[in-house]
């Protein structure tokens, strides 16, 4: 016989080892390895935080709010999606797509997707792409280097990595705390 379950604290894990990674990585002239490293702690901080959710998701009592189809929809989706679709089930009147929080959120996921080349873009020095412009300009990532760098190798450092992980940790709480209200 089986019974259903959820193992908990994969979240924490993932932060765990984005933090490993990011101490790993370096601000300097980044070799593949060290820029690996940082590659790797964005993309698990956003794991993280997907791990976070998902886990929120699965505990029973919270699945009651969510009928079978909008369940298997979700299954697809990135985690800030996820989120604000939880949110938005628990609170109606509130969205937290006007949030601090969850726009750095957005921010981390773009950042994930243009540093593990899901689509790679080559663009010229000075600029980097539309999607992650904004969150360039509005400085939630702070690129390294100077102005003549290629736009990846001033965002897969050590210093964004951190970056990364903070906005993850802090989205996760104030998952939390939207969750609780």
């Amino acid at each position: 016989m089986t019974r259903a379950a959820w193992v908990s604290g994969i979240d924490r894990l993932l932060a765990q080892r984005a933090r490993a990674e990011q101490e790993l990585a370096s601000d300097g002239d980044p070799t593949s390895e060290l820029a690996g490293h940082a590659v790797a702690a964005i993309v698990l901080a956003a794991a993280s935080f997907e791990a976070h959710v998902d886990e929120w998701l699965a505990h029973p009592a919270n699945r009651v709010f969510f009928t079978a189809d909008e369940l298997d929809a979700l299954r697809w989706k990135p985690g800030y999606k996820i989120a604000l679709a939880i949110l938005r089930k628990r609170n109606a009147e509130k969205s937290p797509s006007s949030e601090g929080w969850y726009r750095r959120l957005r921010g981390l996921y773009q950042l994930r997707y243009h540093v593990a080349h899901v689509s790679p873009e080559r663009r010229d020095t000075e600029t980097f792409p539309p999607r992650l412009a904004p969150y360039i300009a509005d400085r939630t990532f702070k690129p390294a280097g100077d102005l003549s760098m290629d736009w990846t190798s001033r965002l897969i450092v050590k210093s964004v990595a951190e970056q990364a992980l903070t906005i993850a940790e802090k989205a996760a709480s104030a998952f939390d705390a939207a969750v609780q209200a």
